[in-house]
Formats: C-alpha cells, structure tokens, sequence
C-alpha cells in the first residue's frame, strides 16, 4: 500500500511539473499586440436559430404550469423593472401572441 501511495504521489507531482513547465510564457520584449486591438472597433454578431416550430393557433385556450409554491412568481403578468422578470415576462408576451394562449401557474 505505502508503494502505491509513493507512485501515485510521484506521477502526481510530474503531471503537475509538466502542467507548470508548459504554461510559462517568454518575454516578448516589445510591445504587445493588445494596444492595436483596443483602438479597433469590435462588433459582436448576434446570431438568432429559428425554433422549427409549426405555426399553430390554440384559439386563446389556457395554458397551464404547474409550479411550486415559492416558485409562481415565474409567471409575471405585468413589467417589474428587473431585468430577470422583465426577460420572462417578454418571453411569456411572446409565446401568448405567437401561439395565441394564456400562460397561468397551477401551485
């Protein structure tokens, strides 16, 4: 056993030394390249997948989520000024005009 634990000791340690060796880097000695990129302009592309959906009309029928007690706050039917609540709110606005149905919690 005290074998063992030697072995598993030293590979242990030489993966860690390995780990360290490699992760050093060399001085350049010059300027990085980083004060080029912060002066150039950088526009982030947001990219939107399509949900493959049918486009269907549930007549205003309602749709029911059953939930937890602490957790009904989840169905938010008015803004609250937080960005979270807001989220779900406008998700909630989007799937009842999109599917025609009202989102109500069943606690």
């Amino acid at each position: 056993m005290n074998r063992i634990n030697r072995f598993l000791s030293a590979a242990v340690a030489a993966v860690l030394f390995i780990c360290a060796s490699c992760s050093a880097a060399g001085d350049t000695g010059g300027k990085s390249d980083l004060s080029q990129n912060a002066n150039s302009d950088f526009v982030e592309e947001e990219t939107t997948v399509g949900d493959d959906l049918p486009q269907k009309n549930f007549d205003g029928r309602k749709f029911r989520v059953g939930v937890r007690t602490p957790a009904e706050y989840e169905i938010f039917t008015e803004l609250t000024g937080e960005v979270t609540d807001d989220a779900i709110f406008y998700r909630n606005a989007r799937i009842s005009e999109r599917f025609n149905v009202e989102i109500t919690a069943i606690p």
